[in-house]
């Protein structure tokens, strides 16, 4: 059975401040200890960062989690747990945190078996007796089910000597004390190889870290499958043109001595992938995945610094009498912490130096990237009733050399490849010899209508949102890794009209799609694709674009007498004021106008939402060309239909002018102010504000007049009977009266 490595480290602090006497990145250096003894899981105590949160170190391998009080208030405890990133992905989910004294994880063994595990920092004497009374009730809540007398200490279990027990040193008596457990159930002593102190795990605490060996085996929560290997170039040495012109010659010798590509499109095609892969794995040569950090960077430098150190820790401790010893330890200690200090200051220097230089140069892309260092189905009734086009019946040509060209430099620089591994930077880097082969490849797959099936697949990465749980799966998000070389050949498609050659061409890219998760390195078995289309697929929008055109050519054909939107906006203005009451908690028993329910809410009414919405799409269709549907419709007029007569053809635009009316934008300059995205968009929040403002104060006057003569005494009328002549005081009143009198 596979041993599991548990520990317990009163660290004192992980918080860099320059006031401190212990070293900056204090996580770096706990990670450093604890990766030396090999831990697994590491419980810490005394933390005092602030807030709840988590930090990984890279280099260091571990992932710190920590709970403390707020940022305001004085931090004197806190925990924590470190965990190995790699065993990260095998747990169901993060820690859990009950407060600042009290962490929990929990994750499962076998099926049927589960392992808790419970980091508590116990309050000191000066603790106030509220607050230890809260821990203990906490912590009872923790082990309720396991009862107190099943648990034991394991630092006790092995007859070892006191040196290897004891766990903190007083100050004033330098007396040696054991306060620093690992505690388990009974029947699961058995399972602990050995509890010990270690004397040689030195991070600047007076605390020595406490270490368990468990017969324990965390079992993955998936099965393993084969990595995908996909290569990964160092494309930064493109940005040199030496690195550059020798990839580029190189690439085209290699072409030029293979010749002609032959066979199908999938085999000039993997003849092709193979030779630009095996120059770009020699010449630019594999990616080295490097975090920018002062501490990783000088990684070589530190470790020696800190093996001295802990050597001379590790003979003081032996013989604890001896002054030079200690001397020692002290000299290398503080030498420690200024070489850190100075490695720190340098290096930011040198950052700040290279940003500067990006800035002046005005290179954007590196400034700030130096800174971040369900099916469905559709009715064919529905299909058959949208109107078919006519073709345009043009001949069909291959991709030109231009258009490659052009497509290549459109692309993207520093998007992630698919599954050939091959970035668009190779593409951008290569000359002539190069473009004609894969020219020739391009022009055999519109010719032989067959694509390689690397152009159809995808590859999906789940990333994490960094909130939730991480057994939800709603709290990931997916993106697709496609083919450079299948977006350089959807991007000649894009722009065709020709009926079948564009119908194939689809299809070769959505026929047998298959797709493939991508997670922590390890791919799962491909599956086909059924609905939908790739995600970052060029030709997605395209076809929206088409289906979205022939639904609204078909929608807008019968439109006869309009839309009636002022009723429409009358029945959502109702319901959203129900909405609003309903959410406020406000009943029509509290006699509350809308006026003042919307400033509760502190929003709008619907009238000036959809005049906000409709002003900027309108000033966006004003900016498109003449030949857009949208355009053509906002100056088309209705064929059909009824008006008054004598008006003139009535259209959309004449909606929106009537709309406009009370918000101040002049109606004749409607199509001067829209050119200008910026106005027009303050022009859109201004005229919002006053068909609010307008709104208001017409329902304002309304309710002040309904009021008014609600209470102005009404005359008494004169209504007589024509049988007996009473006289009535209303109409009313009469038609009452007059039912006592016998119809004649």
């Amino acid at each position: 059975m596979k041993q599991t490595i548990f520990g317990a480290w009163n660290v004192r602090t992980l918080m860099d401040r320059e006031t401190s006497t212990r070293p900056e990145r204090r996580r770096a250096l706990v990670a450093k200890e604890l990766s030396h003894y090999s831990n697994f899981i590491a419980a810490l105590s005394e933390t005092r960062l602030a807030d709840e949160g988590s930090v990984a170190e890279l280099k260091g391998g571990y992932t710190f989690f920590w709970k403390g009080k707020a940022q305001a208030e004085e931090r004197i405890h806190g925990i924590g747990l470190a965990m190995k990133t790699s065993i990260l992905k095998q747990l169901p989910d993060f820690p859990s945190t009950i407060n600042e004294r009290l962490k929990k994880l929990r994750f499962p063994l076998t099926v049927s078996r589960h392992i808790t595990i419970i980091n508590a920092y116990a309050p000191t004497m000066t603790t106030s007796y509220e607050a230890k009374e809260t821990f203990y009730e906490d912590l009872n809540n923790l082990v309720k089910d396991v009862p107190q007398n099943n648990l034991t200490i394991t630092n006790t279990l092995f007859r070892q000597a006191d040196k290897y027990k004891s766990t903190w040193m007083h100050p004033r008596s330098k007396q040696w004390h054991l306060i620093d457990y690992i505690i388990c159930r009974r029947r699961n002593a058995r399972d602990f190889g050995i509890t010990r102190a270690m004397r040689g795990a030195e991070c600047w605490t007076d605390h020595r870290l406490v270490r368990s060996v468990v017969k324990l085996y965390i079992a993955p929560t998936r099965q393993k499958r084969p990595k995908l290997n996909r290569p990964s170039f160092n494309i930064a040495k493109l940005n040199y043109s030496d690195h550059q012109d020798h990839f580029v010659n190189s690439l085209d010798d290699k072409v030029t001595s293979h010749g002609p590509l032959t066979g199908s499109p999938t085999q000039k095609w993997d003849h092709f992938s193979s030779m630009v892969k095996e120059e770009a794995q020699s010449i630019p040569g594999p990616k080295k995945r490097v975090h920018q950090d002062w501490f990783d960077e000088n990684d070589q430098a530190i470790t020696q610094l800190l093996d001295e150190k802990q050597k001379a820790f590790v003979a003081w401790q032996n013989e604890l009498s001896s002054i030079s010893k200690r001397d020692d330890f002290k000299h290398l200690q503080h030498r420690a912490q200024t070489t850190l200090r100075h490695m720190q200051d340098e290096w930011w220097k040198n950052k700040a130096q290279e940003v500067q230089l990006w800035a002046d140069v005005k290179n954007s892309k590196m400034f700030f990237s130096t800174i971040k260092a369900v099916s469905s189905t559709v009715s064919n009734e529905a299909l058959h009733q949208i109107p078919q086009r006519s073709t345009i019946d043009s001949p069909d040509l291959p991709p030109s050399m231009e258009q490659v060209q052009k497509a290549i430099k459109q692309t993207s620089s520093g998007k992630a490849p698919g599954k050939d591994g091959i970035p668009a930077e190779i593409y951008k880097a290569a000359r002539q010899v190069t473009l004609n082969a894969f020219h020739s490849l391009l022009c055999s797959i519109w010719e032989e209508e067959d694509n390689p099936q690397e152009f159809r697949d995808a590859t999906i990465i789940s990333l994490y949102k960094n909130k939730g749980s991480k057994s939800d799966c709603g709290n990931y998000r997916g993106i697709s890794l496609l083919s450079i070389a299948g977006l350089h050949c959807g991007k000649f498609f894009k722009n065709l009209v020709f009926p079948r050659k564009f119908v194939t061409q689809i299809r070769l890219f959505h026929d047998s799609m298959t797709g493939l998760v991508l997670s922590g390195g390890e791919a799962s078995e491909p599956f086909e694709i059924t609905n939908g289309v790739k995600q970052g697929c060029v030709l997605a929008p395209v076809l929206f674009n088409l289906f979205f055109a022939c639904i609204l050519s078909h929608s807008v054909k019968d439109i006869e007498n309009g839309v009636y939107i002022r009723r429409h906006i009358k029945l959502v203005e109702r319901f959203h004021m129900r909405g609003l009451r309903s959410i406020l908690g406000i009943k029509w028993q509290d006699m509350i106008t809308n006026l003042v329910v919307l400033d509760r809410a502190e929003t709008t009414s619907i009238a000036a939402m959809i005049l906000k919405a409709q002003l900027r799409w309108t000033g966006h269709i004003i900016r498109m060309d003449s030949d857009r549907i949208p355009k053509q419709l906002l100056y088309g007029v209705l064929s059909k239909g009824k008006r008054k007569q004598g008006r003139s053809l009535k259209r959309f635009k004449d909606c929106i002018n009537a709309n406009i009316a009370c918000t101040g934008i002049a109606t004749k300059q409607l199509e001067e102010c829209a050119e200008d995205r910026t106005g027009w968009r303050a022009s859109t929040r201004e005229a919002t504000k006053a068909l609010e403002a307008h709104r208001r104060a017409n329902v304002t006057k309304a309710r002040a007049k309904r009021k008014t003569a609600a209470e102005t005494p009404k005359p008494p009328g004169q209504f007589p009977c024509s049988h007996c002549g009473r006289v009535c005081r209303s109409r009313l009143g009469l038609l009452s009266h007059q039912r006592t009198h016998p119809r004649t």
